[in-house]
């Protein structure tokens, strides 16, 4: 983990994995820590559709910061608030996603799984690991 995070408490991966992620995945999670400790994230595999499926890490006005595709591992990811992640596919061809291990002083972890269209479906659940 990047400096400040210490402790290894879960496990972020794409829907389905280890199999293949489905087509049309519109998934968002985003992990807050509190603003002294850092939220760290970081990948141990990373397999997408090259320029079709990304992976996106977005900042607080939902902007798209940077985006990820193919088979090299995002680097790892820290934040002293959040970080918000993304995750779509396309309509044709899946391989088995990713999977991150996170660390953080645990305020929040929530997944917002939604339609292609956008439509919210699941407002997921709240985790406390502390």
């Amino acid at each position: 983990m990047p400096s400040g995070c210490n402790l290894h408490l879960g496990v972020l991966t794409s829907p389905n994995y280890p199999s293949a992620y489905h087509n049309n995945v519109n998934q968002t999670w985003i992990l807050c820590g509190t603003t002294s400790v850092n939220a760290c994230l970081r990948f141990t595999n990373f397999y997408l559709e090259s320029s079709y499926d990304y992976f996106k890490l977005l900042n607080q006005q939902n902007v798209v910061v940077s985006r990820y595709t193919g088979t090299s591992s995002p680097p790892d990811l820290s934040s002293t608030t959040h970080i918000k992640l993304r995750f779509t596919s396309d309509g044709s061809v899946t391989y088995y996603g990713f999977r991150a291990e996170f660390a953080l002083n645990l305020v929040c972890a929530m997944s917002f799984p939604t339609h292609p269209m956008g439509a919210l479906i699941l407002l997921s659940e709240r985790l406390d690991l502390r």
